[in-house]
C-alpha cells in the first residue's frame, strides 16, 4: 500500500504501512479533537469498506453469467 494522507477539518492524517498493519498518525491538539478525528476516520473507513463490498458483489454477479 502506498503512503497516503488526507485532511479532515484541517488536520493532516498520515496513513501508511500494509493492509494488515496500517499505521495512522493523527495531528490533534486536544482529547476532544482526537475523538472527533477518530470518529471521522472510522466513518471514512466504513465508506471505503462499503465501496469495496459493492465492487466485489458486482464482480460476483458478472461472473455468474459465465457459470455452467
Amino acid at each position: 500500500m502506498k503512503d497516503a494522507h488526507t485532511t479532515i477539518r484541517g488536520k493532516i492524517i498520515l496513513i501508511h504501512g500494509s493492509l494488515r498493519r496500517p499505521y495512522c498518525k493523527l495531528f490533534a491538539e486536544s482529547p476532544s479533537e482526537v475523538h472527533t478525528l477518530v470518529s471521522e476516520v472510522h466513518s471514512m473507513v466504513r465508506r471505503i469498506h462499503n465501496r469495496i463490498t459493492e465492487a466485489v458483489k458486482a464482480k460476483i454477479k458478472e461472473y455468474e453469467k459465465y457459470r455452467v
